[in-house]
């Protein structure tokens, strides 16, 4: 008498909740944006992340674009925050996110095939090396462009292998959907 019985109207009401548009992408970008930065700022990958020699994993996250291109703003987003604490200050967090920005741009309207996704990104190092050369003063620009080149030659090669297998994947699909 006292104990109701137990509904689950609000599972569903949080059910049709995740299922409007709006608040799923910003939740989708919002989760992309916490991994870009839990795969810049964790011990030991934040060393590679900044300075001349970079090797960010997170970049990975581009390819994403290429499947659901909203997906985007997460990563821009997540580029900014970690970006925040870079050693190299402001310029890093303008022109660091400027050239992730640029990126997401190009792989949303350029990448038709995946090969082309897994080389759009290396633009960026043309922004990064001028940074780099004009922040850090040790290195001309091209020893510059080559390293961060490199770096970003390596993590989209990695991407582009990773999402050619997942790509194909049933689950893959239905959960970028």
């Amino acid at each position: 008498m006292f104990l109701a019985k137990p509904s689950f109207k609000t599972i569903k009401q949080g059910d049709d909740f995740m299922k409007n548009s709006k608040v799923r992408m910003c939740v989708d970008n919002a989760i992309i944006a916490a991994l870009y930065c839990a795969l810049i700022l964790t011990p030991g990958l934040n060393a590679l992340s900044y300075n001349a020699i970079q090797f960010r994993l997170a970049e990975i996250l581009l390819f994403l674009v290429f499947y659901k291109k909203q997906l985007g703003f997460g990563i821009v987003l997540g580029c900014l925050i970690s970006n925040c604490f870079s050693p190299l200050g402001l310029p890093d967090i303008i022109f660091g996110t400027l050239s992730s920005a640029i990126a997401v741009v190009l792989i949303a309207f350029l990448g038709k095939k995946l090969e082309i996704v897994a080389f759009l990104p290396l633009i960026q190092c043309f922004i990064i090396a001028g940074e780099l050369t004009i922040v850090l003063k040790e290195l001309p620009y091209w020893t510059n462009f080559l390293y961060v080149f490199l770096g970003e030659l390596a993590v989209m090669i990695v991407g582009y292998i990773v999402f050619k297998i997942i790509g194909q994947k049933k689950w893959f699909e239905k959960c970028i959907k």
